[in-house]
């Protein structure tokens, strides 16, 4: 992937999106994670 020139204020925007997202995990994608490598989704 090419080097990203972004301004302070952008990465800021993203900082800001990222930490005020929920990023909980389908219930469909923990269960197919499960099948294919036997633990838990996330870590956890």
């Amino acid at each position: 992937m090419p080097a990203q020139e972004i301004t302070e204020a952008e990465a800021r925007a993203v900082a800001a999106y990222l930490y005020a997202t929920d990023f909980t995990l389908p219930d469909w994608y923990v269960t197919l994670y499960q099948e294919e490598y036997g633990a838990k989704a996330g870590g956890d």
